[in-house]
């Protein structure tokens, strides 16, 4: 028995079959993507792919430029990547490295020297541009992301439509330096009559995962098909598909390629096939989310990001309106303040998409924070969405109402953020100021001083549940605490 050999060698069969699949099943969904001049390599899934092919550009660069720090430029709130992983994988290579005279590493012989490569995040929110950052590359000459100059330090990564909100747009850096995320690449996530058009990227990225399930990891990168370019995917693919890092099994291909003939049993102008009925359902969770945000944006409670047109995206990303900027705390765990407190639904806020940039430049208003954004993912069942929408509509029309005893209502919400907001200036202390050093009980007291009408045991289970000393959760947010709702 062998073992599997599905890495960088394109003459394999098992490479066509996939990469046949693939296209197939990109023209099947009405995706208007020429790929005819790029390569194709297996992979477990968009995640991967994206590490992978940011180290191959980076790779691609330190082979044949002086460069050794690189930026990505992110517009922010956006998603990032394993950017250490992608550097691991160049600096296996340092061989590789280009070591020419006219560097300034030559001097020092440091030029195919571990631990030099870097990739650093420069995130930038819309509002900013056409105006883009500056960064010199290692002679000491100045580029923004949109250089066409080769000895450009930059790289953009892209996802689209985005994550978490729903962009539909080209990169601002050329398509040699621009890294295309595909993972929701499908119809159900965009609105109705979309067309998948044909963006130009280095890179393109797919997966299976978000039109079937998170557990089954497989999917597909494409790199540009240029020499510089096939060399430092090879180079790469070889190391993150070795046999120590796991080989891509037969049965992980073969298994994408299965599910995808599955899913193309049906036209997709059928109701009924996978993806047209998966659509549907999507539009559906968006109809329901859309119009609670309505009455809550109508209330001057919170709304949704004026850039995010609806059915775009597979979340939906909000902030708190203008009145109540500033509001919102650290109740730990990134879990949105405004709806675990008072909508019972836990949301990240996704505090960490900021990538560097302030959200103040996102230009809404010079009081607001990360904290007052919210990232509301739309994976579950109908179910979940339509009382995660009754309980919006019925906090944001009577600011008076509560959901459960244990929660809040936005007037009290309103008081118990106003208090902590004088305690924090008195004490002029971090966000985390003395929730991060008081018991539950000292702050229970708190909660019932802006409550009054709250018994002491239900303060205490709402002090628990928002102690801002309860690490990130790993795993994904976006249904309602089991204590408060049988709806996951």
């Amino acid at each position: 028995m062998t073992y599997p050999a599905v890495r960088t060698d394109q003459s394999l069969p098992e490479m066509g079959e996939l990469n046949y699949k693939w296209l197939q099943f990109l023209t099947y969904m009405g995706s208007q993507l020429d790929l005819t001049n790029y390569v194709s390599y297996a992979d477990y899934g968009a995640e991967q792919g994206m590490v992978m092919s940011i180290a191959t550009k980076v790779m691609e660069l330190v082979a044949t430029t002086c460069n050794r720090q690189f930026y990505a430029f992110l517009e922010a709130p956006a998603y990032g990547y394993d950017w250490s992983q992608a550097v691991s994988w160049v600096e296996m290579r340092t061989s590789n490295f280009y070591n020419g005279a006219e560097c300034p590493c030559y001097a020092t012989s440091t030029c195919q020297t571990r631990g030099t490569v870097s990739i650093s995040q420069r995130g930038w929110a819309p509002a900013r541009l056409p105006a883009l950052p500056w960064e010199a590359d290692a002679l000491g000459t100045y580029y923004q992301p949109n250089s066409t100059a080769a000895a450009s330090p930059w790289l953009q990564t892209n996802v689209i439509p985005g994550n978490p909100i729903g962009r539909f747009g080209a990169c601002q850096a050329p398509q040699a330096r621009c890294l295309c995320d595909g993972v929701y690449w499908y119809p159900g996530f965009v609105s109705p009559g979309t067309t998948l058009q044909n963006f130009q990227c280095y890179s393109w990225a797919f997966s299976i995962t978000k039109i079937y399930s998170a557990q089954m990891r497989a999917g597909i990168m494409y790199i540009m098909n240029y020499p510089d370019a096939v060399t430092a995917a090879g180079r790469v693919v070889g190391k993150a598909l070795s046999i120590a890092n796991g080989l891509m099994s037969y049965m992980q291909l073969w298994g994408q390629i299965s599910l995808m003939d599955q899913i193309m049993a049906k036209p997709f102008s059928d109701p009924t096939s996978w993806l047209h009925a998966m659509a549907l359902a999507q539009y559906e969770k968006w109809d329901v989310m859309h119009t609670a945000f309505g009455v809550c944006q109508t209330a001057g409670i919170m709304q949704i990001t004026h850039e995010q047109p609806k059915y775009f995206g597979a979340y939906i990303f909000s902030h708190m309106s203008t009145p109540l900027h500033g509001y919102s705390n650290n109740i730990g765990r990134a879990s949105s303040d405004f709806f675990l407190s008072v909508v019972g639904y836990d949301h990240f806020n996704y505090n960490w998409g900021w990538r560097g940039e302030t959200p103040t430049a996102y230009g809404i208003s010079t009081n607001i924070t990360a904290m007052d954004f919210h990232r509301t993912h739309t994976f579950r069942a109908y179910q979940v969405y339509a009382e995660e929408a009754r309980r919006m509509t019925l906090v944001c029309s009577n600011r008076d109402a509560k959901v459960t005893s244990s929660l809040l209502s936005v007037n009290e919400w309103v008081t118990l953020r106003a208090a902590d907001l004088r305690r924090r200036r008195a004490r002029k202390l971090s966000d985390a100021y003395d929730e991060q050093t008081s018991d539950l009980h000292e702050r229970a007291l708190q909660v019932q001083a802006a409550a009054p009408k709250m018994r002491l045991a239900d303060a205490i289970a709402y002090a628990e549940l928002t102690d801002p000393r309860q690490p990130a959760d790993p795993s994904e947010h976006g249904g309602p605490p089991e204590e408060y709702a049988p709806y996951f």
